[in-house]
């Protein structure tokens, strides 16, 4: 349409919130295994490099702790070169005991309480094999714990979204890894027990699965969402902060809008910052002030605005926007204008 300039998207740049990292996406690419062998946009290309990262991930876990499960278990129930002797030995005293004696590096002690250096040496290579699981067990374990706080740092970003099926989501996710939490807690001590060892392993291995039912956390993240996240951490922690202090005088916060051109200059991506900002705000008064969420709202609503510089948003013109889409521009802040920058830049 003629004057009304809507940028087609070819390639955006993503962040890994993880690592702080960038990386272009794009452009179009496709699909083969598709029914139709569709081109993806760099959108879904992003969701899809997401998806697949997530569940790689999991996929690990999955073999290290599947792999020190079974190294243990050969170890448990291995009858090679025991002999009677150190058979009785253990029944007398649980393999568990002398591992945590190997652990400590007390080998001595272990030869003390088999009677002798030779029996010594046939539980110690026991000790040593069992330890070869329990290092891919423990890797295991570490990793999923990262996949977890990457899950629940995602969904408890997504509980903040305006997207009302994506809050419902995000929240059955946050009570689903609250509840595998509260479960595995107890079971943590375990992992130093070879005895409990299948059952710490299980345990993993039902995480994973918990991890799979859930949406896959947005570790790549188009720039310019990760921009208004951010941004709208600062404005709503600095809104926050100066209510606390000042209460009713405290100052009001009027985000301009850079020249067009520049990132978040346009209406709808201004419109979105003070939107996430002020409802970041309504969330910390609630919870940390006890205020109700209308009055939290209210506050919000008064404290965090936009001021409009008219001529940055004429900037558009160079681009070869006509007069009405400056008007559109216009009308789509005008809700959340608290202050106006005048000028005629031609």
């Amino acid at each position: 349409e003629k004057g009304n300039i809507k940028p087609k998207v070819t390639q955006i740049i993503a962040v890994n919130e993880r690592t702080g990292d960038f990386q272009a996406v794009g452009p179009m690419q496709k699909e083969y295994l598709t029914k139709e062998g569709k081109f993806l946009t760099p959108d879904e290309f992003l969701e899809k490099q997401n998806k697949d990262a997530w569940f790689r991930q999991l996929q690990q876990v999955s073999f290290h702790a599947n792999n020190g499960r079974s190294v243990i278990n050969e170890a448990l129930i291995s009858d090679v070169d025991q002999g009677p002797e150190l058979k009785k030995i253990l029944k007398e005293k649980p393999l568990q005991e002398f591992y945590k004696l190997y652990l400590k590096g007390e080998g001595e002690k272990i030869a003390e309480a088999v009677g002798g250096p030779e029996l010594a040496k046939l539980l110690i290579n026991k000790m040593a094999q069992i330890t070869h699981g329990d290092i891919y067990l423990r890797d295991a374990y570490q990793d999923f714990q990262n996949l977890y706080n990457q899950a629940y740092d995602a969904a408890e970003r997504s509980k903040q979204s305006k997207n009302d099926e994506e809050r419902k989501k995000a929240q059955e996710s946050i009570e689903k890894l609250n509840k595998f939490r509260q479960e595995i807690a107890p079971m943590l001590k375990d992992i130093e027990d070879p005895a409990e060892i299948n059952k710490f392993a299980n345990e993993l291995t039902r995480g994973v699965n918990l991890l799979r039912s859930i949406e896959p956390p947005k570790i790549l993240r188009p720039l310019k969402g990760f921009a208004i996240d951010k941004a709208s951490d600062t404005f709503s922690n600095l809104a926050f902060d100066s209510y606390k202090k000042f209460k009713e005088t405290a100052p009001i916060i009027s985000i301009e809008n850079p020249p067009a051109g520049s990132g978040l200059a346009r209406a709808d991506e201004l419109k979105s910052l003070v939107e996430e900002s002020r409802i970041k705000f309504v969330e910390k008064a609630h919870k940390e002030l006890g205020m109700s969420k209308s009055e939290a709202k209210a506050q919000a609503d008064k404290l965090i605005g936009v001021t409009w510089d008219v001529g940055h948003i004429n900037m558009l013109r160079k681009y070869g926007a006509e007069e009405k889409q400056l008007v559109k521009e216009t009308e789509t802040i005008a809700p959340f204008v608290k202050h106006i920058h005048l000028s005629d830049n031609f």
